[in-house]
């Protein structure tokens, strides 16, 4: 019995000291984890006194047909692991003498997902050279990449391509103006993914053009054809030519490599071409582009001298339009509109301006100019006209001027070569009265003199020449001033102070003024006065009174009309008294914009112009300056009143 007793004993405490190994606690892939790729690294718990560990991994739960891989560490890395299946893995521990229970079962499903991302699905107008993109998977040693003008994938230009290590892939010399399909799908040892959904995309059929933009006119004899390029190509191939079918034997065919422009030199004048762009690579040529036009230039512009100028110099500048890549210019002048007189003058020239010395004076002449290349030659330019110097311009006064004073200046256009001018006034047309005046002088002024009031006078200036005198300006009518023109006092004025100052229009050449204030319209009973100024200081009026007045001019040889009459009301005698306003200054007088009246604070003040119209209505003044920085030049009338106080002032704008 105690033999049997320590016998059990013996048993019980062995099965103690060599108690199972733990099962290892899982920890990646994770429980449930999803798009696990197909090369992973399994993680467990390390267990104490384990010397190596057995992992399975299985497609069921059963672990059927399970594979097993041995690590002495708590990790082993396992690569070929199929494509988007549920796996299903599971580890034990072991040492010399033991083995654990499995432990608790895992499951993750690995990832076969790919996506294409370049070229985008129905991305049209590609290059030739096209770089293929998609998304990645870990852990697969390869993609295959197919690619088709069929979605069949089963044409004669069906390729696959296997790229190791890299989701992308250069596809070269592809067919132009073909739609292509493409997809991918990822392979390892054991496995490989479905095909990705297929994308479509288009290769480019035609290059577009650039310039010269079709229906482009006047272009130079030599220019450049430029067009977009692209990439994947061997190079280019253009054609130009003057007929639209390019069959002419003018047609030209280069090949420009790479290059996407090409110089064309020494084309036709007045000839439309046509060009068109074709692209090529080992394989295939791309379609022909569309065809573009352009227009050859065929004539030149005149600039000047302007068409009909006159009065041009013996010496005359020419100019006209210019060109590129031309020989050079020709200008022809003649006096014929045909150019036939046999005299012309043909000049060759590399620039767009000429001069062209000692021509005839009082002539007409024709000018048309062309240019040329080593191959053609452009019309003749549309001939322009012009007279060399034949006689002066009038300037002023204008032709049917009006109210002209009887001494006024008559001006006229300087003319080169000039030695003297002739000027003739007549109050005859014909320039035969006896009153003609006749005058030679070296300036482009002449002031009149002796004039008569209210008469139609013609003028006309002819120019001297050293050896020559030169045709008559067609004559100018102009007619004298009859009548000066009041100012101040106003027509039908009232309240007039008894000192009121008459006013009337400036004219030159007046020897003096003779003046009627009368209290009957008809001035029977009139008083007299002569001004020798436009302004007079009557005297006294007498209080409520009406008066009429009138001015003629005298000059040295005529009497003019009387002016209109105007009419004036002095004030009521009742309580005021007869004064002026003292201290009333004006400066600066001539003014340029602004002056000041000194005294004429909280005053009120108007002013008018010469001819009596009212340029700024009464107003009342609060301080000393007057802004009449947009008046015009000439003579101007301040009137200020203060009460019954009235002064009358004359100003200057320059």
């Amino acid at each position: 019995m105690k033999h049997l007793f320590f016998l059990l004993a013996t048993l019980f405490c062995s099965q103690i000291a060599f108690a199972t190994l733990p099962a290892p606690i899982l920890s990646s892939p994770s429980n449930g984890s999803i798009n696990q790729p197909t090369a992973i690294n399994f993680n467990w718990s390390n267990v104490n006194a384990a010397t190596n560990y057995e992992v399975r991994l299985a497609l069921n739960p059963g672990f059927i047909n399970a594979v097993s891989y041995f690590d002495t560490n708590d990790q082993t890395f396992i690569a070929d692991i199929y494509f988007g299946e549920f796996h299903y893995w599971q580890v034990r521990s072991m040492n010399a003498n033991d083995t654990s229970a499995w432990s608790s079962t895992f499951i993750f499903k690995t990832n076969d997902h790919i996506d294409l991302t370049s070229p985008f699905d129905g991305e049209s107008n590609l290059s030739p050279y096209v770089e293929f993109d998609w998304t990645s998977l870990n852990g697969i040693f390869g993609y295959e990449i197919e690619m088709d003008t069929l979605s069949t994938f089963n044409s004669l230009a069906d390729q696959v391509n296997f790229i190791s290590g890299s989701s992308t892939f250069d596809g070269f010399n592809l067919y132009f103006n073909a739609v292509y399909y493409w997809r991918v799908r990822a392979i390892n040892s054991v496995d490989t993914t479905a095909w990705t959904t297929t994308n479509i995309f288009t290769i480019v059929g035609q290059i577009p053009l650039l310039a010269p933009l079709s229906g482009s006119i006047n272009l130079p004899p030599a220019t450049t054809l430029t067009w977009f390029g692209i990439n994947g190509v061997n190079g280019y191939e253009v054609q130009y030519d003057t007929t639209n079918n390019f069959s002419s034997t003018a047609a030209v065919s280069m090949i420009t490599g790479n290059n996407t422009i090409a110089p064309i030199n020494d084309l036709f004048f007045h000839q439309f071409y046509y060009w068109r762009v074709r692209a090529f690579h080992d394989l295939d040529s791309s379609d022909w582009s569309a065809t573009n036009n352009f227009f050859i230039i065929d004539r030149l512009q005149n600039i000047y001298p302007a068409n009909l100028a006159q009065n041009l110099t013996q010496n005359v500048n020419f100019k006209w339009s210019s060109t590129s890549s031309i020989n050079g210019y020709l200008l022809e002048v003649d006096t014929l509109n045909d150019f036939s007189s046999g005299n012309s003058l043909l000049v060759s020239n590399a620039d767009t301006t000429y001069t062209l010395n000692n021509l005839v004076l009082q002539t007409t002449y024709y000018w048309r100019v062309r240019t040329y290349n080593n191959v053609d030659t452009t019309y003749w330019s549309i001939p322009r006209e012009f007279r060399t110097i034949d006689q002066p311009l009038l300037i002023s006064p204008n032709d049917f001027a009006l109210s002209t004073a009887i001494n006024g200046s008559l001006i006229w256009e300087s003319i080169p070569l000039a030695t003297a001018y002739e000027v003739s006034i007549d109050t005859s047309a014909n320039f035969n009265s006896a009153l003609l005046i006749t005058h030679i002088q070296n300036d482009t002024t002449y002031k009149c003199a002796d004039l008569f009031f209210g008469t139609n006078y013609y003028w006309k200036v002819r120019v001297i020449l050293s050896n020559d005198t030169l045709n008559w300006s067609p004559a100018r009518l102009f007619t004298t001033i009859d009548q000066v023109g009041l100012i101040s006092p106003l027509d039908l004025s009232l309240n007039q102070p008894l000192n009121t100052v008459l006013l009337w229009e400036v004219s030159k050449g007046i020897n003096h003024f003779d003046i009627e204030v009368d209290t009957v319209s008809s001035f029977a009973t009139a008083v007299t006065y002569s001004s020798t100024t436009d302004s007079l200081t009557a005297g006294v009026f007498d209080y409520n009174t009406h008066y009429y007045w009138r001015v003629k001019m005298i000059s040295m040889v005529d009497t003019s009309l009387w002016s209109n009459t105007y009419q004036f009301t002095t004030k009521s005698s009742v309580g005021i008294a007869e004064n002026t306003i003292s201290d009333i200054v004006i400066a600066p007088n001539p003014s340029h914009g602004y002056f000041t009246i000194k005294g004429i604070e909280n005053k009120s003040y108007s002013i008018f112009d010469i001819q009596g119209k009212v340029i700024v209505p009464e107003t009342k003044s609060y301080n000393n300056s007057i802004s009449i920085k947009n008046f015009s030049s000439g003579m101007y009338f301040v009137r200020i009143s203060e009460g019954d106080k009235i002064q009358l002032v004359k100003v200057r704008v320059n």
